[in-house]
């Protein structure tokens, strides 16, 4: 051990903890069937060899949307899992005293009639959109072996039987907007078929473009495919308009075809798993849950939040719309090795989660590329929160994404420490994740007088749609490196003046910043870029050299205490210890 001169140890000469080790701790191994189900689950959803009883699900780089993951498996095996059990006993040993027997039968039958639109999709219909067809997600799947283009269609008419909300139409007369589900007799699963040079690379991905703008929503199938043949192996392009898809939907379906595509190819009966409960369900309960006393509840906290001070970004004028034809993308890449200690070792630092010090580190960056101290962003959630009793959509497909105004105070920022904790707090301090504000807005506001503006509009969006290694991926089918195409129509307006999209592929996280270039020089934004990718390692190497765990007020029961409050109470009962 390097020691100094007055004979005590020299920590500024140690080596920085290599925190790998602590997953490569004793197995603790199951005692009972319970625990040995959760071991199998967390090591399929988060791709690991080993878990133990004791590991921790965010330490093994588990976030919000593996946790679903990890319930909707568990109630394969008759069991359900609250995610707030969950995230407050993170260990097997802890979580599985929280195990329920599955009791209720969800109906499984196809689901048929009107459904209202939900928060989310109303705010879709309220931008106008010239084009309002081609707003679209997609995926690009790779073959060597190739794909069975009529198991591929077999397979997908089987994803609509089984997933109701693929299966919806729309009938659009002016702001009149009536959302209902198809018979099933009535669906087509339409593909495009064309073979090309393995190098034709701009053929194809004009091919992809066809197919993202052949989407009608009120007269085809809301699922459009291509298969894009070559001697070097098969492309598989698969479309889906948003109105019906999320990032946590998606992650549902390449599960479900990628075991159904192999039954197919196997002769076999493909068998589906268990539906949770409907799109059409989840939105008559959010009617009903709009009008009751608890959704009033969070009234104080987001009138906080409009109150806020914050100030704009400081861009160019413009004149006319700005549309999406007119935007440019800067992508950064954290390495594997930066990725790993991300998702598995910043967090013991703080007791953060990943979306904590992504935030901390876009709030920095901003704050060092516009001189602003409260940034305002709009954030994105999953939007699946348990606010309806005995209502799981775990499993459900669907748009659910939860959108909501988040003030980022970087006010004191002179060590890492405190924005990563003021984040981390205010971030648990925001009720149900978020997913009441617009509730409040589409719903209950329409139904009576709610005190709040609505009116606080954030120039920056921020969504990290987790980790896709896992889900995109299976056996021989792999991500193909080939563009989709454009999935949103050149002439929608854009929303935001900066979007910052961020996931986990191929080991690596991926930061997206989407701008207008008549806001913008690309000089400008390439500043910020170069801050962010700064500021992100910095907190990594910052968490990794913390030698114990900082708490902070949100560990706690009693969470009202601030930052300082708390420091001042360790600092007294340290003082009487000593």
């Amino acid at each position: 051990m390097p020691i100094t001169a007055v004979g005590k140890v020299d920590r500024k000469k140690l080596p920085l903890p290599d925190r790998s080790l602590l997953v490569e701790e004793h197995i603790v191994e199951p005692s009972d069937e319970q625990e040995q189900i959760m071991v199998t689950i967390w090591k399929d959803v988060l791709g690991l060899a080993q878990v133990s009883v004791t590991h921790n699900f965010f330490e093994l780089g588990g976030d919000s949307i593996k946790a679903l993951q990890m319930i909707a498996r568990l109630r394969s095996h008759g069991y359900e899992l609250r995610l707030r059990d969950l995230f407050q006993n993170p260990r097997i040993r802890s979580a599985a005293r929280y195990l329920q027997t599955l009791t209720r039968q969800i109906d499984q039958g196809p689901v048929r009639g009107a459904v209202a639109l939900t928060p989310i999709q109303m705010n879709f219909f309220e931008q106008n959109y010239q084009n309002p067809h081609h707003y679209n997600q997609s995926v690009m799947l790779f073959s060597e072996a190739g794909f069975d283009p009529k198991l591929v269609q077999q397979a997908f008419m089987k994803l609509m039987e089984h997933h109701d909300a693929l299966r919806m139409k729309f009938q659009m007369n002016g702001s009149d907007i009536v959302q209902e589900h198809r018979e099933l007799d009535e669906c087509q699963v339409p593909i495009m078929i064309r073979e090309f040079p393995a190098q034709s690379v701009v053929e194809m991905e004009q091919a992809a473009q066809l197919i993202q703008e052949g989407i009608d929503l009120t007269d085809t199938a809301l699922v459009n495919l291509g298969l894009f043949r070559t001697d070097a192996g098969d492309h598989l392009l698969i479309v889906i308009h948003h109105l019906v898809v999320d990032g946590v939907s998606w992650r549902i379906l390449l599960e479900d075809f990628h075991a159904v595509y192999d039954a197919l190819l196997q002769k076999e009966e493909p068998a589906m798993p268990m539906k949770t409960d409907s799109y059409q369900t989840w939105s008559e309960e959010l009617q009903k849950y709009a009008r009751g006393s608890e959704i009033q509840q969070e009234i104080g906290y987001w009138k906080q939040v409009e109150e806020m001070p914050f100030s704009p970004l400081a861009k160019a004028e413009t004149i006319g719309a700005l549309l999406m034809q007119d935007t440019t993308d800067v992508t950064i890449e954290l390495d594997e090795a930066n990725t790993e200690k991300l998702l598995k070792q910043s967090h013991q630092a703080y007791n953060t989660e990943v979306n904590d010090l992504l935030l901390t580190a876009l709030g920095l960056a901003v704050k060092e590329w516009a001189g602003i101290d409260h940034v305002l962003v709009n954030l994105e959630g999953h939007g699946r929160e348990e606010i309806v009793k005995d209502i799981d959509v775990s499993r459900t497909v669907g748009w659910f994404t939860a959108q909501y105004p988040f003030v980022l105070d970087m006010s004191r920022s002179e060590s890492l420490g405190y924005p990563i904790k003021m984040v981390k707090d205010s971030l648990r301090r925001v009720p149900n994740k978020g997913v009441g504000y617009s509730i409040l807005q589409y719903l209950s506001a329409r139904q009576t007088e709610v005190p709040l503006t609505f009116e606080v509009k954030p120039e920056i969006s921020f969504n990290y749609l987790g980790q896709f290694d896992t889900d995109l991926e299976s056996g021989s089918i792999t991500t193909s490196a080939l563009s989709p195409g454009r999935e949103i129509s050149p002439t929608a307006i854009r929303s935001f003046a900066l979007d910052v999209n961020g996931m986990v592929v191929n080991r690596k996280l991926t930061l997206t910043f989407t701008y207008h270039r008549e806001e913008f020089e690309e000089g400008t934004i390439q500043r910020l870029v170069d801050a962010y990718r700064d500021k992100i390692v910095e907190i990594i190497t910052h968490c990794l050299s913390k030698e114990s765990v900082e708490q902070s007020p949100t560990d706690f029961t009693y969470d009202e205490l601030s930052i300082e409050e708390l420091d001042h109470l360790s600092q007294l009962l340290g003082e009487k210890i000593q």
